[in-house]
């Protein structure tokens, strides 16, 4: 019975690892090949394959222009091959087909179109990538309502920036830097890319209104795959009561008889009035028994418990009781407004959303060359999967933000100057263009060859950032 229990629970953990990873990049994918197959029936370019997937064939069929689509049996990828391709990559022609084909042929043949269009139809994969995700990002803004959650101030970290400059607990911020805001969530963007520059908030304290100038300070945060980031913060955190909206399933609180709903008023003696100064305590604990009194229904009811270590991703352990505050739950006493943004408002707002995710994709990779930035922050199909798998617990509307994020992710990283990648190939017609003629055969070989060196490398760091993550 344990062995059919075990296999049992290992099927179901691998379907909601497998599935919800093949849904999201087939779709990511699809839409990039999309935006290269559109570009080029625009150009009159013949095709002869539209493929999701790599390797043997498991269905498909011709249209009646006579390209193959195709679903093949490795979900890692896509591709569309034009006629006259050597190969899917479109890096090498076929000699011994173009050498037979009549002037019509060859007027449909990518290599032998001009310049521009040659360069439109690379470029509009990834192009097709940020409007699939500005019109997700839209999408979600009109019909599932962006969560306003008040920029309010909940706690403030001893000797961090936020308190040598005197914020205080209470205090509602109004604008970053001159820009009204009216949710934390854009507070954190602004602290994000701030890049650790003063900033000057506007605050409200007691009906009383004035500015304060803060400088965030660049601190080790975790990055949600079991990694650690360098991000700007000032030392705040949202204004948070100390309401259990979720439960660890065997974890230290539902052990000792904690539920849902209940709300933490006191730990080991010491009254608390916010998510985080429980959070605080617990780590504080050191794993030493706590006792902790709640108020359920109006009734005070006292518990003790013993803090867990876990692995908090950087080799040393965070103790925790496993209990949960989201202050998007009906339960957490916390007013949020749900906004509906009309299409011209959510198009806005989906377009800066895009902007701001490609500011911080650019960001970290400005940081790799520079030498600055963490390579293990790299994730790969392991990570992208784990990461499928939360949202699509989460519910349908996580998997369709993740969609997105991912779609801006690989557009912008199929920009890159490398060779074998979209943005090699606009590289190379840049060069053409200065040149008057394209690079010799050879020296674009060697440059895909190199490039292609390079992104399996990276492939191989990243992966083996997904696994440490998993096992260590």
């Amino acid at each position: 019975m344990d062995v059919l229990t075990a296999l049992s629970d290992f099927a179901i953990s691998g379907f909601w690892y497998v599935v919800p990873f093949i849904v999201v990049l087939s779709v990511v994918v699809f839409i990039h090949e999309q935006g290269h197959f559109w570009a080029g029936r625009l150009c009159n370019v013949r095709i002869d394959a539209f493929s999701i997937g790599f390797g043997p064939e498991l269905f498909g069929w011709v249209d009646r222009h006579g390209t193959r689509w195709r679903v093949a049996a490795l979900p890692l990828g896509g591709y569309v091959k034009f006629w006259g391709d050597a190969d899917v990559s479109t890096s090498r022609v076929d000699e011994e087909v173009l050498d037979k084909a009549t002037p019509a042929d060859r007027a449909q043949s990518f290599h032998h179109k001009p310049l521009y269009q040659k360069a439109f139809i690379t470029a509009a994969g990834p192009l097709a990538n940020f409007v699939l995700a500005i019109a997700v990002f839209a999408g979600l803004n009109i019909f599932a309502g962006e969560k306003v959650y008040p920029p309010k101030i909940g706690t403030v970290a001893e000797g961090s920036p936020a308190a040598a400059s005197g914020l205080r607990p209470g205090d509602l911020i109004l604008a970053v830097n001159g820009q009204s805001i009216r949710s934390f969530l854009e507070f954190r963007k602004a602290e994000s890319l701030s890049t650790a520059t003063p900033m000057t908030l506007k605050v409200e304290r007691a009906e009383e209104v004035f500015t304060i100038t803060v400088t965030p300070r660049l601190e080790d945060q975790d990055d949600g795959q079991g990694g650690k980031v360098a991000v700007p913060l000032i030392g705040i955190q949202p204004f948070l009561p100390p309401v259990v909206t979720g439960l660890t399933a065997g974890g230290a609180a539902q052990k000792a008889g904690i539920a849902l709903d209940d709300l933490i008023t006191e730990v080991s003696g010491t009254p608390v009035t916010t998510f985080s100064e429980v959070v605080g305590l617990v780590r504080a604990s050191g794993g030493k028994a706590l006792s902790m009194r709640v108020d359920r229904n109006g009734q005070a009811v006292s518990f003790t418990l013993t803090p867990e270590a876990k692995p908090d991703g950087a080799g040393g352990t965070v103790f925790q009781i496993g209990i949960m505050s989201d202050p998007t739950q009906p339960n957490s006493r916390v007013q949020i407004e749900t906004v509906y943004h009309d299409p011209a408002s959510a198009l806005s707002k989906g377009v800066s959303d895009v902007g701001f995710i490609i500011y911080k994709i650019g960001e970290f990779f400005g940081q790799l060359v520079t030498g600055t930035g963490d390579v293990r922050q790299l994730s790969g199909p392991i990570g992208i999967a784990k990461v499928s798998s939360e949202a699509a617990q989460s519910g349908v509307l996580y998997l369709i933000h993740l969609i997105a994020v991912l779609s801006v992710s690989i557009g912008l990283l199929n920009l890159l100057p490398i060779p074998v990648l979209d943005g090699g190939h606009l590289l190379y017609y840049a060069i053409e263009s200065i040149r008057g003629k394209p690079l010799g055969e050879t020296a674009q070989q060697v440059g895909f060859q190199i490039g292609l060196a390079f992104v399996l490398g990276l492939m191989v760091v990243a992966t083996w950032n997904d696994i440490v993550k998993m096992v260590f």
